[in-house]
This record gives C-alpha cells, structure tokens and sequence, in this order.
C-alpha cells in the first residue's frame, strides 16, 4: 500500500520524546510524506515521484515494522483521523489519514505486514505499549485537594493562589 499521509514522530525511544529542531525534518511537527508500505517495513518519501525513483524523505532509511504495534490514536484530539505506529524500539509515530475509510485501510494493511513473530497480534497492554501518561504515577485524591484554587497560610487565613504565585506583591 502506498499514499500521502501527514507524519508526526512523538518518541524517539522509551523514554526520550522526539527532539523538536528548526531544522526541515523537525521531529515533532506534522509533515505530509509520501508513505510507501512493503514487506514488513514502512518508507518514507517526498512524493510518488520520488517513491518511483528510491529517493527517501531526507535520507531517512525505512522502519522495521517486527514488533510494532498500529491502533487509532483515542487519546490524540487535535486532529481528526490520526493512527498511532509504535516500533519496538520505542518510536511511536503518529499519521493522520484524509478521513475514517483511509485510517482503516492503512491500520489493516500495517497489520498485514507486521512479520509474524510481531507484537502485532498480541494486547496493546504489554510492556512496549506503555504510554508516557501510563508511566506517571497516579494522582491520589488528598493531594487533588491541596492542588485547590483556595490556600491557607500560616495564620490560617485563605488567600487566592493566583495571587499567591502573582508577580507583584499584594499592597496593604
């Protein structure tokens, strides 16, 4: 399968987000590639043109699909039609199809093309699956009511949090 589909890598590995440099391949914006899928790995490049000549995005060698892992991105909502790659070495791609048809195909056919000894056909819930928001530790609910707009100071007086962090001081 191959098309444009626009790109977006999050993680570089485990636990390293992707770099965002001003260089043209910064990592962490959305790029519209030209994705050429084969074989148990996915590339990257300009366009067709470029497909059908072997010239990659920026020289970028195509990804190893052996355990990786491609399901719709429910928790990305600031663009509609995104599907997430996560590689076994930690990368974890984001892509945004033109609509819900197209996000489906490419998910089946990434699937199709995941080597069979893969984590493809296992739960997304094993250890490679762990999201960034799944590593934080959770948020008990006393320390939820500290977080509150209202503090107390020494003296047991409230006063405003905002005021309390605001960068001039209060005039008495």
């Amino acid at each position: 399968m191959e098309g444009m589909l626009y790109r977006k890598q999050e993680m570089e590995s485990h636990a390293k987000k992707a770099a965002s440099s001003f260089s043209l391949s910064s990592h962490r914006s959305w790029q519209n590639v030209y994705c050429v899928l084969r074989k148990g790995s996915l590339g990257f490049y300009k366009d067709q043109k470029s497909a059908s000549s072997g010239i990659p995005y920026h020289g970028e060698v195509p990804i190893s699909l052996g355990e990786a892992v491609c399901e719709v991105a429910h928790d990305y909502k600031k663009r509609k039609h995104v599907f997430k790659l996560r590689l076994g070495d930690g990368k974890e791609f984001l892509f945004q199809a033109k609509d819900e048809t197209e996000m489906a195909s490419w998910i089946h056919s990434i699937h199709s093309s995941i080597p069979a000894g893969g984590s493809g056909d296992h739960s997304p819930r094993g250890p490679r699956a762990l999201s960034r928001a799944m590593t934080m530790p959770p948020i008990s609910p006393s320390s939820a009511d500290a977080a509150g707009v209202t503090m107390r100071n020494k003296e047991g007086k409230e006063r405003d949090r905002e005021k309390r962090f605001s960068f001039f001081g209060k005039k008495k």
